[in-house]
């Protein structure tokens, strides 16, 4: 059973007989006739009665009250098929924040690659503010990133949320509480992100609210952060996720705030269409890279 038949046995239906069908499809007559007995050969039924070419069988009738959403499904399918088909080639622009694109991203391109060895992957890493710069110069197609301050532009999908924590020199005296609250920042140096990081407003905001004239420094780079708490420069305030393990001399501690988490997911602008499925397959590897660390 292919398209053609089904399309035939419609023609006949709707135009009322097999000489109209022909005539409307442009075929010869045997070949309308042709494309039935094959139709009912593949179905297993007889669809038309026995010398009589215009009166449908029982079977037959409950067929053409189907035959409509069936060619319109077999458009479907063959559309789909297509479009994944033209996928096989192709570029995908990502960007990526830290740590997706150093610990998660590699294996779900190598998972990916594997189902799509012709797409090729190119891979922007930096803050959030970087990357929604790209997207809005349609350098990327979307990115994995925080919401920028002004998402107005933007459609955001969150995928998981991001914890903020505080960063100690070890024996540093707030390391005795749990949770440190903002408070208690006075008197020592914080280090903070540069302008892209997505909570260096609201915690700024927030301690400058408790602390006059808070003693800070910016570190574009937040991911070195840990480092300088190493040498007890000051105290950290950044993603959990970026806290190497292996630094020595830091501790980490909670923040006593309402709010300590920051949504990452993806992001992309408002002027572009839904994934597309290959788009769509990289994201889900990622995803599924992100859970399994969980």
């Amino acid at each position: 059973m292919n398209l053609k038949e089904l399309i035939t046995f419609q023609s006949i239906i709707s135009q009322g007989g097999f000489n109209k069908a022909a005539s409307h499809l442009h075929f010869a007559q045997s070949t309308v006739t042709s494309h039935i007995q094959r139709l009912e050969k593949d179905l297993g039924i007889q669809i038309f009665e026995s010398g009589k070419s215009n009166q449908l069988t029982r079977a037959g009738a409950l067929f053409a009250q189907e035959i409509n959403q069936l060619i319109k499904h077999w458009e479907y399918v063959k559309g789909q098929v297509k479009f994944y088909d033209s996928e096989e080639y192709g570029v995908i622009n990502i960007g990526l924040v830290e740590p997706l694109a150093s610990r998660y991203f590699p294996n779900a391109l190598k998972k990916f690659k594997i189902q799509k060895p012709n797409v090729t992957c190119n891979i922007f890493v930096g803050n959030t503010v970087y990357l929604a710069n790209l997207l809005l110069g349609d350098d990327l197609d979307f990115a994995f990133c925080s919401l920028p301050e002004d998402g107005i532009n933007f459609t955001f999908s969150p995928i998981y949320e991001e914890k903020i924590v505080a960063v100690l020199p070890t024996n540093h005296p707030l390391c005795v509480y749990e949770k440190v609250s903002l408070d208690k920042f006075k008197g020592y140096t914080l280090l903070k992100g540069g302008d892209g990081c997505p909570y260096r407003r609201r915690i700024e905001s927030a301690i400058m609210g408790l602390i006059s004239n808070p003693d800070f420094i910016t570190i574009n780079n937040i991911s070195i952060v840990p480092y300088y708490v190493s040498e007890n420069i000051g105290i950290g305030i950044m993603p959990l996720s970026l806290v190497p393990p292996s630094i020595p001399n830091i501790t980490i501690r909670e923040l006593d705030v309402e709010n300590d988490l920051i949504p990452i997911g993806i992001l992309s602008t408002n002027t572009i269409p839904d994934l597309s499925f290959t788009k769509k397959m990289l994201c889900d590897f990622l995803i599924e890279e992100i859970k399994i660390s969980e």
